[in-house]
């Protein structure tokens, strides 16, 4: 199996923090360049405010179905 980390950074927000946010900042090949881009981006003015708990890496596998079941509206939950 293959693949990929996919690299974002998420946060709370607003007076209380009751609200989350996130944004997506790119998928790397490796553990390892993920981390390093941790730091590039702690270093730019937009995210260095933010913790490195905020920075989230999650291990996806690719060339795999994800979804098959079709769409779903919120009137069906």
């Amino acid at each position: 199996m293959k693949y990929v980390r996919k690299l974002e950074i998420m946060y709370d927000y607003g007076e209380d923090e009751e609200f989350e946010d996130s944004c997506f900042l790119g998928y790397y090949s490796s553990e390892e360049k993920a981390r390093q881009m941790i730091g590039y981006f702690r270093n730019k003015a937009d995210y260095s405010k933010y913790s490195e708990d905020c920075f989230v890496i999650d291990k996806i596998e690719i060339d795999r179905k994800r979804w098959s079941e079709g769409f779903i509206s919120y009137d069906d939950m």
